[in-house]
């Protein structure tokens, strides 16, 4: 079942669920019918592909989770063991992402080094040392179409061992791209890559179908090539006149995804920005009281790819031209590009694809109907995208070759805001921490109302300890109106020295606007209850201990407090 579940969960296998849907909606399919055709979709992926090439390198471990989008694969496997001949070594979690030309084992919590693994003649195994994740890369470039590579995984609780496949099949004038990884104890046939191209429903109480599995042709098979390479020139280039392909982004070390949308557990490092990098890294290290806002990442290239989709290419060639005038000194035509962005469309399977990730990451849906809440998300997505062009952020030196990424996150709603840093901010005494803490939302904090926060100095010595130095005078708080909500924040790897210095030039957009509540402090526990006061203080400057000694340089930290808990927005380097 196992084996059904992960190609009904492939780009192919929901694109034939979608149209299953639509056809059953518009009688012309029962839904009984609909079933078989899956059953038998499931089973032609599963039987049509063998390989029966022994093993290099094995690794046996509990299946956790597993995604296929776009000739992608990403599993998460705990409790993994590696084995090479006679060398083992036992890894706490792997995640393992395959792409066209190569395949890479991220392994965490590592228990001992693994010896140097050997070069086959078709199979280079080389290993990498970052920081404290392990990478295993296996280089299979090497390999034709129809070849395979000398990698199998053997995976608990799925009923076969998969094997690596790299490349298309022929069968006449036709192509298929395998699926990366796929069950072995079947044969691969070079003449006819799937049983039959197409499934055949025989249905006597309506019409004849044909279901489209995956046939594609030669140019379709390379153009996911183009895309996972997206960074290769020269980001967000200029546009030839002339032209109305849209070329891609370039930032190094960036690895462009086909996905629009995905959890911070299936992303690596090159796909998306600081932002989502630090929360994926503090989730997985700081203890469980220590909060994080539900996140689902856009990463880098989505804007791009939409932007190269034909029923944007108009735009593409406009935004193009105006950016060649910008170049010019025409800085007027920042926001002609900004307006532009804002008039693209989006894929109807981007919208199906950010829905269901945010559903499976717990990030609320905002009520209402459906294509009027779309409309909202992509509205606010491309609001993110736009504010690219904005004058303070083209000003940057950094400007032409910085992805964004768009970090969604559910928006808290908020007791308190705060801001922590670890090191005084005016006497830069590293032995204290000091904080700011908000009735309402952060914007209360950064805004610019009249009045002060409290504030506090915590001693890294004596976190139980912390002392008021002032108490809070503003007399209004911004209060988002729902207690679930939703914010797009831009994401992005800045490649200045100062690593934060784009931070803040580019714009957050929420779901709902904040409301503005006058601000009563004789009943405010955090002024009156002195107990409560210095239990939140006193968490707060915990937490940024935490994360101090995690990063080894002083912070700079983001954050809520609700119902009485401390929930860590963002931080940053503290720069001093």
């Amino acid at each position: 079942m196992a084996t059904f579940e992960l190609y009904r969960r492939s780009t192919i296998g929901m694109c034939l669920t979608e149209t299953l849907d639509e056809m059953v909606s518009n009688g012309v399919l029962s839904p009984e019918l609909a079933i078989q055709v899956l059953v038998q979709f499931d089973k032609s992926m599963t039987e049509a592909l063998d390989s029966q090439v022994k093993s290099k390198v094995t690794i046996k471990g509990h299946l956790h989770t597993y995604r296929f989008c776009d000739n992608v694969w990403t599993f998460i496997v705990q409790d993994a063991i590696f084995k090479y001949d006679e060398t083992q070594e036992n890894v706490g979690q792997v995640k393992i992402v395959a792409y066209f030309s190569f395949i890479r084992f991220s392994g965490v919590q590592r228990s001992n080094t693994m010896a140097s693994l050997k070069s086959s003649k078709r199979t280079q195994v080389k290993i990498f040392e970052l920081q404290n994740e392990m990478i295993l890369q296996v280089d299979v470039s090497g390999f034709k179409s129809g070849h395979n590579a000398k990698v199998k995984l053997q995976l608990q609780n799925c009923s076969h061992p998969w094997i690596l496949h790299w490349g298309c099949i022929s069968n006449g004038n036709k192509k298929w791209f395998i699926p990366s990884f796929i069950p072995s104890g079947t044969r691969v046939h070079k003449k006819s890559a799937l049983r039959t191209p197409f499934i055949k429903v025989e249905d006597y109480g309506a019409r004849s179908s044909k279901c489209l599995l995956n046939e594609m042709s030669d140019e379709e098979v390379e153009k996911p090539l183009r895309h996972r390479h997206l960074c290769n020139s020269v980001f967000f280039p200029k546009l030839s006149t002339s032209s109305s392909t849209w070329k891609g982004p370039s930032q190094k070390n960036n690895i462009v995804s086909n996905m629009y949308a995905m959890s911070l557990e299936e992303a690596c490092n090159e796909m998306v920005g600081e932002k989502s990098n630090s929360i994926r890294f503090l989730s997985n290290k700081m203890p469980a009281w220590i909060k994080f806002p539900a996140s689902v990442v856009i990463p880098f290239g989505v804007f791009e790819k939409v932007l190269s989709e034909d029923i944007n290419k108009e735009l593409a060639t406009k935004i193009a031209c105006l950016c060649e005038d910008v170049d010019r000194g025409d800085v007027s035509k920042l926001k002609m590009i900004q307006e532009t962005i804002l008039q693209m469309k989006a894929p109807r399977r981007m919208s199906i694809e950010v829905r269901k990730k945010m559903k499976s990451s717990r990030i609320p849906w905002p009520q209402g109907p459906a294509e009027d809440t779309w409309n909202q998300i992509w509205q606010a997505m491309k609001k993110v995208w736009a504010s690219k062009w904005n004058e303070r952020a083209h000003k940057n030196k950094n400007h032409d070759t910085l992805c964004i990424g768009i970090l969604i996150q559910e928006h808290v709603r908020a007791d308190y805001a705060f801001v922590t840093y670890t090191n005084h901010p005016v006497s830069h005494d590293s032995s204290q921490i000091y904080t700011e803490i908000v009735k309402g939302s952060v914007e209360t904090l950064v805004g610019a109302s009249q009045g002060c926060a409290m504030s506090s100095i915590t001693k890294k010595s004596e976190l139980k300890s912390p002392i008021v130095t002032c108490y809070p005078s503003k007399s209004t708080g911004l209060y988002a109106k729902n207690k679930r909500s939703i914010i797009f924040r831009p994401d992005f790897i800045s490649e200045d020295t100062n690593r934060y210095a784009c931070h803040g030039i580019y714009d957050s957009v929420s779901m709902e606007n904040k409301e503005e509540v006058v601000l009563v402090y004789s009943r405010d526990p955090m002024v009156v209850d002195l107990h409560f006061q210095a239990s939140i203080h006193s968490k707060i400057a915990e937490a940024a201990k935490i994360i101090e000694d995690l990063y080894k340089c002083p912070q700079d930290i983001e954050g809520v407090v609700q119902d009485g808990q401390v929930y860590v927005i963002q931080c940053k380097p503290l720069s001093l």
